[in-house]
Protein backbone atom coordinates (compact mmCIF):
# COMPACT_ATOMS: atom_id res chain seq x y z
CA UNK A 1 0.00 0.00 0.00
CA UNK A 2 0.94 3.21 -0.58
CA UNK A 3 1.71 6.00 1.81
CA UNK A 4 2.67 9.41 2.33
CA UNK A 5 5.34 10.56 4.40
CA UNK A 6 6.76 13.76 5.78
CA UNK A 7 10.35 14.99 6.94
CA UNK A 8 11.19 17.12 9.16
CA UNK A 9 14.45 18.41 7.69
CA UNK A 10 14.66 21.77 6.78
CA UNK A 11 11.13 22.52 8.96
CA UNK A 12 11.26 25.75 11.20
CA UNK A 13 10.17 23.42 13.91
CA UNK A 14 12.68 20.81 13.95
CA UNK A 15 14.75 20.98 16.91
CA UNK A 16 18.40 20.43 16.07
CA UNK A 17 21.25 19.33 18.75
CA UNK A 18 24.32 19.88 15.95
CA UNK A 19 23.42 17.93 13.34
CA UNK A 20 21.21 15.74 15.05
CA UNK A 21 17.52 16.41 15.21
CA UNK A 22 16.28 15.65 18.63
CA UNK A 23 12.88 17.08 18.71
CA UNK A 24 9.84 19.15 17.59
CA UNK A 25 9.78 23.01 19.19
CA UNK A 26 5.63 22.55 19.06
CA UNK A 27 5.69 18.75 20.09
CA UNK A 28 4.19 17.74 17.26
CA UNK A 29 6.53 14.08 17.32
CA UNK A 30 5.14 12.93 20.71
CA UNK A 31 1.41 13.89 18.90
CA UNK A 32 2.37 11.46 15.84
CA UNK A 33 3.56 9.13 18.13
CA UNK A 34 0.55 8.80 20.74
CA UNK A 35 -1.43 8.36 17.44
CA UNK A 36 0.94 5.04 16.08
CA UNK A 37 2.77 6.68 13.63
CA UNK A 38 5.98 5.10 12.26
CA UNK A 39 9.36 7.46 13.16
CA UNK A 40 12.65 7.01 11.57
CA UNK A 41 15.90 8.42 11.42
CA UNK A 42 17.41 9.67 8.28
CA UNK A 43 20.85 10.61 7.60
CA UNK A 44 21.42 13.17 4.82
CA UNK A 45 24.81 14.64 4.25
CA UNK A 46 25.63 14.27 8.03
CA UNK A 47 22.60 15.57 9.04
CA UNK A 48 19.91 13.19 11.15
CA UNK A 49 16.42 14.07 10.87
CA UNK A 50 13.47 12.24 11.48
CA UNK A 51 10.66 10.84 8.92
CA UNK A 52 7.03 10.47 10.13
CA UNK A 53 4.83 7.76 8.16
CA UNK A 54 2.42 11.07 7.87
CA UNK A 55 1.56 13.83 6.12
CA UNK A 56 2.53 17.04 8.96
CA UNK A 57 0.71 19.77 7.83
CA UNK A 58 2.92 22.36 10.46
CA UNK A 59 5.81 21.42 8.26
CA UNK A 60 7.41 24.60 6.68
CA UNK A 61 10.62 26.18 5.27
CA UNK A 62 10.53 29.58 6.43
CA UNK A 63 10.40 30.70 10.36
CA UNK A 64 6.48 30.78 11.33
CA UNK A 65 4.81 31.08 14.41
CA UNK A 66 2.73 28.30 15.48
CA UNK A 67 -0.43 30.44 15.78
CA UNK A 68 -0.45 31.35 12.20
CA UNK A 69 -0.20 27.46 10.57
CA UNK A 70 -3.03 26.38 12.98
CA UNK A 71 -4.92 29.17 11.51
CA UNK A 72 -3.70 28.18 8.21
CA UNK A 73 -5.02 23.93 8.45
CA UNK A 74 -7.56 24.60 10.55
CA UNK A 75 -10.53 22.42 8.29
CA UNK A 76 -11.99 24.14 5.38
CA UNK A 77 -15.78 23.28 5.20
CA UNK A 78 -18.55 23.02 2.97
CA UNK A 79 -21.58 22.07 3.71
CA UNK A 80 -24.44 20.40 1.93
CA UNK A 81 -28.12 20.70 2.71
CA UNK A 82 -30.79 18.20 1.96
CA UNK A 83 -34.15 20.60 1.28
CA UNK A 84 -37.15 18.02 0.40
CA UNK A 85 -40.05 18.64 -0.97
CA UNK A 86 -42.58 20.41 0.59
CA UNK A 87 -40.35 21.32 3.54
CA UNK A 88 -40.80 24.85 4.67
CA UNK A 89 -38.32 27.62 4.09
CA UNK A 90 -37.98 28.48 7.83
CA UNK A 91 -36.54 24.61 7.98
CA UNK A 92 -33.52 25.94 5.52
CA UNK A 93 -33.05 29.27 6.77
CA UNK A 94 -32.69 27.51 10.50
CA UNK A 95 -29.85 25.34 8.80
CA UNK A 96 -28.05 28.38 7.20
CA UNK A 97 -28.41 30.43 10.36
CA UNK A 98 -26.70 27.79 12.40
CA UNK A 99 -23.29 28.06 9.89
CA UNK A 100 -23.64 32.01 10.09
CA UNK A 101 -23.52 31.98 13.71
CA UNK A 102 -20.29 29.93 13.69
CA UNK A 103 -17.16 32.18 14.58
CA UNK A 104 -14.87 30.49 12.29
CA UNK A 105 -16.71 31.94 9.70
CA UNK A 106 -14.45 34.82 9.30
CA UNK A 107 -11.76 32.80 8.01
CA UNK A 108 -13.01 31.74 4.76
CA UNK A 109 -16.13 31.94 3.40
CA UNK A 110 -17.30 28.99 3.05
CA UNK A 111 -19.27 26.83 0.47
CA UNK A 112 -23.28 26.20 1.25
CA UNK A 113 -24.90 23.52 -1.46
CA UNK A 114 -28.68 23.42 -1.35
CA UNK A 115 -29.83 20.65 -3.04
CA UNK A 116 -33.63 20.21 -3.39
CA UNK A 117 -35.70 17.77 -5.68
CA UNK A 118 -37.59 19.61 -7.82
CA UNK A 119 -36.72 22.64 -10.47
CA UNK A 120 -37.99 25.37 -7.38
CA UNK A 121 -37.67 29.09 -8.73
CA UNK A 122 -38.04 29.91 -5.17
CA UNK A 123 -34.77 28.18 -4.04
CA UNK A 124 -32.72 30.42 -6.44
CA UNK A 125 -34.24 33.93 -5.00
CA UNK A 126 -33.66 32.49 -1.20
CA UNK A 127 -29.92 31.86 -2.36
CA UNK A 128 -29.55 35.86 -3.25
CA UNK A 129 -31.37 36.56 0.24
CA UNK A 130 -28.43 39.71 1.63
CA UNK A 131 -28.53 37.78 4.86
CA UNK A 132 -26.59 34.71 3.42
CA UNK A 133 -23.93 36.94 1.79
CA UNK A 134 -21.23 35.43 4.39
CA UNK A 135 -21.46 32.53 2.35
CA UNK A 136 -20.84 31.15 -1.55
CA UNK A 137 -24.81 29.76 -2.10
CA UNK A 138 -25.28 26.99 -4.89
CA UNK A 139 -28.44 25.76 -5.76
CA UNK A 140 -29.16 22.07 -7.04
CA UNK A 141 -32.51 21.16 -8.48
CA UNK A 142 -32.77 17.74 -9.18
CA UNK A 143 -34.98 17.08 -12.63
CA UNK A 144 -34.47 12.67 -11.75
CA UNK A 145 -32.31 10.38 -9.47
CA UNK A 146 -30.28 8.36 -11.20
CA UNK A 147 -29.64 6.56 -8.34
CA UNK A 148 -30.34 6.77 -4.34
CA UNK A 149 -28.88 9.13 -2.83
CA UNK A 150 -27.51 10.64 -6.05
CA UNK A 151 -28.53 14.15 -4.88
CA UNK A 152 -25.35 13.69 -2.85
CA UNK A 153 -23.52 12.97 -5.30
CA UNK A 154 -24.68 15.81 -7.35
CA UNK A 155 -24.75 18.48 -4.99
CA UNK A 156 -20.82 17.35 -3.60
CA UNK A 157 -19.62 17.97 -7.62
CA UNK A 158 -20.35 22.07 -6.07
CA UNK A 159 -18.22 21.48 -3.34
CA UNK A 160 -14.67 22.72 -1.98
CA UNK A 161 -12.05 20.64 -0.77
CA UNK A 162 -11.48 20.08 2.92
CA UNK A 163 -14.42 18.56 4.54
CA UNK A 164 -18.05 17.97 3.22
CA UNK A 165 -20.63 18.41 5.86
CA UNK A 166 -24.27 16.45 5.09
CA UNK A 167 -27.16 17.64 6.94
CA UNK A 168 -30.79 17.68 5.68
CA UNK A 169 -33.00 20.86 5.93
CA UNK A 170 -33.69 22.13 9.89
CA UNK A 171 -30.52 20.30 11.39
CA UNK A 172 -27.72 22.19 12.66
CA UNK A 173 -24.21 22.45 12.72
CA UNK A 174 -22.32 23.61 15.53
CA UNK A 175 -19.08 25.30 15.50
CA UNK A 176 -18.36 22.60 18.22
CA UNK A 177 -17.94 19.89 15.54
CA UNK A 178 -15.71 21.88 13.16
CA UNK A 179 -13.40 22.37 16.78
CA UNK A 180 -13.56 19.12 17.35
CA UNK A 181 -12.90 18.02 14.18
CA UNK A 182 -9.41 20.36 13.91
CA UNK A 183 -8.30 19.08 17.08
CA UNK A 184 -8.48 15.31 16.12
CA UNK A 185 -6.44 15.79 13.17
CA UNK A 186 -4.22 18.72 13.30
CA UNK A 187 -3.16 17.94 17.12
CA UNK A 188 -4.36 13.89 17.75
CA UNK A 189 -3.29 13.14 14.25
CA UNK A 190 -5.83 10.41 13.48
CA UNK A 191 -6.28 9.77 10.53
CA UNK A 192 -10.13 10.97 9.94
CA UNK A 193 -12.08 10.63 6.52
CA UNK A 194 -15.02 10.37 7.61
CA UNK A 195 -17.32 11.22 10.47
CA UNK A 196 -20.93 9.52 11.09
CA UNK A 197 -23.65 10.60 13.19
CA UNK A 198 -26.53 13.28 13.30
CA UNK A 199 -24.68 15.29 10.68
CA UNK A 200 -22.36 13.38 8.41
CA UNK A 201 -19.00 14.31 7.90
CA UNK A 202 -16.45 13.23 4.21
CA UNK A 203 -13.16 14.51 3.40
CA UNK A 204 -13.56 15.72 0.08
CA UNK A 205 -10.81 13.74 -1.46
CA UNK A 206 -11.83 10.68 -0.38
CA UNK A 207 -15.43 11.52 -1.39
CA UNK A 208 -14.03 12.28 -4.84
CA UNK A 209 -11.91 8.91 -4.94
CA UNK A 210 -14.91 6.46 -4.01
CA UNK A 211 -17.37 8.22 -6.80
CA UNK A 212 -19.39 8.90 -3.85
CA UNK A 213 -22.99 6.78 -3.14
CA UNK A 214 -23.03 5.73 -6.91
CA UNK A 215 -23.05 1.44 -6.81
CA UNK A 216 -23.10 1.26 -2.95
CA UNK A 217 -23.29 4.11 -0.43
CA UNK A 218 -20.08 6.04 0.71
CA UNK A 219 -20.66 4.68 4.23
CA UNK A 220 -20.28 0.91 3.23
CA UNK A 221 -17.46 2.30 0.88
CA UNK A 222 -15.76 3.55 3.96
CA UNK A 223 -16.00 0.52 5.57
CA UNK A 224 -14.57 -1.54 2.87
CA UNK A 225 -11.46 1.19 2.70
CA UNK A 226 -11.05 0.86 6.72
CA UNK A 227 -10.40 -2.97 6.02
CA UNK A 228 -7.33 -1.86 3.66
CA UNK A 229 -5.87 0.13 6.74
CA UNK A 230 -3.91 -0.35 9.53
CA UNK A 231 -4.91 2.46 11.66
CA UNK A 232 -8.47 3.85 11.77
CA UNK A 233 -10.07 6.10 9.44
CA UNK A 234 -13.54 6.53 10.12
CA UNK A 235 -14.97 7.46 13.32
CA UNK A 236 -18.73 8.14 14.96
CA UNK A 237 -19.06 11.91 16.81
CA UNK A 238 -19.35 10.39 19.93
CA UNK A 239 -15.85 8.82 19.23
CA UNK A 240 -14.80 11.86 18.70
CA UNK A 241 -15.64 13.59 21.55
CA UNK A 242 -13.87 11.16 23.85
CA UNK A 243 -10.49 11.71 22.21
CA UNK A 244 -11.10 15.13 22.27
CA UNK A 245 -12.11 14.66 26.26
CA UNK A 246 -9.32 12.70 26.91
CA UNK A 247 -6.76 14.91 25.33
CA UNK A 248 -8.30 18.47 27.30
CA UNK A 249 -7.98 16.19 30.50
CA UNK A 250 -4.21 15.77 30.21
Amino acid sequence: MFNLATSCDKCCFCDMDGNTQVGCSIGMLKNFEDAGATITDREDNGTTTKVIDRVCMYRRHTNSKFEDVASEIFPKASFVIIHKLGESEDKLEQSINSIKEMKFISLSKPKIVICHEENFSKMIAFSKNEDFSFANVHIVCMIEKLYTDHMYDEAFKRCSNGYVFFLNSGQEVSEDKLVKLNIAINILMLRVLSVTGDVECHMATMYKYLKGNREKTINQKVEDMNKLFPSKTSYTWEEIDDKVASYLKR
